[in-house]
């Protein structure tokens, strides 16, 4: 059977908007730099900065020139993961309209894998914030404390604050749920909405498991501009099976993604 109705860029469309919904941590990254991503590139993202604050001009008149200062951070597409499947009679199953479930289950597994890259680029490139253990939900709620200091004494802005926990935090914290206040994510799309627990502390709460740490507690204070993150489904194709009658289709999803700024992403991981 020819695959005469295989129409690529439906697919490739059908796979991101399947791929969207799934993220959580994903959604609170810089994508800005995204562009075309492909497979072995890297996008390079200058940081400026003056080299001389504000100076006095009323008392000495005089001012001096500050240089902007650059330094340059690569952001390497390195990952590529691929998924395959097989579908018996894909025509058929196009024209009946059933194989957008397919890849949609096909683009969840690509995004959790993502998502699994994503927190363990925060974890190892962010900024360590402790590890004492914690088991109360008032040690819970001081650590939230403790991380919102840590913020604010790094000159992070306040809008655009997030917490990534994982279970075994939440469960703390659900105990001192009186503290936590329900927060309006009618913007968000429906997977950041649906990971959100509240807000403590000036932090947007949201929750992954796939925040490992042994089944302890963790977390991770976060600034919307600190991680970077890029990537593309890159290719979508079907062709015929050499070892059955079945068509499989194929994608290839690369990415990388980039701790910009350490001192705007702190983590902690109970001991």
């Amino acid at each position: 059977m020819a695959l005469t109705s295989f129409i690529p860029t439906l697919w490739a469309a059908a796979a991101l908007q399947g791929f969207r919904p799934a993220e959580v941590v994903a959604q609170l990254t810089n994508r800005e730099y995204e562009g075309n991503a492909t497979s072995g590139n890297k996008v390079t993202v200058n940081t400026l900065a003056l080299s001389a604050g504000v100076q006095n001009y009323a008392t000495t008149r005089t001012h001096t020139v500050s240089n902007v200062d650059s330094t340059a951070q690569d952001i390497l597409i390195n990952q590529e993961k691929a998924i395959a499947f097989g579908v018996q009679d894909i025509d058929r199953v196009q024209a009946a309209g059933s194989l957008e479930p397919i890849v949609g289950e096909a683009a969840k597994l690509l995004s959790e894998d993502a998502e699994a890259y994503i927190i363990s680029t925060m974890t190892t490139g962010g900024t360590a914030a402790g590890t004492v253990a914690i088991t109360t939900p008032d040690a819970a709620i001081d650590k939230v404390g403790e991380l919102r200091k840590i913020m604010s004494k790094a000159n992070v802005p306040n809008g655009g604050r997030y917490l990534v926990i994982n279970p075994e935090f939440l469960e703390l914290l659900l105990k001192a749920s009186s503290k936590l206040t329900n927060v309006d994510m009618s913007g968000e799309t429906s997977g950041l909405r649906d990971a959100v627990i509240g807000r403590l502390s000036n932090f947007t709460i949201v929750e992954s498991n796939m925040l490992l740490n042994a089944n302890k507690p963790a977390a991770v204070a976060l600034h919307t501009s600190a991680v970077a993150y890029v990537n593309q489904i890159q290719e979508v194709e079907a062709f015929r099976s050499q070892n059955a009658f079945s068509d499989v289709v194929r994608m290839l999803h690369v990415y990388g993604a980039k701790v910009l700024r350490p001192t705007a992403v702190h983590v902690y991981l109970s001991a």
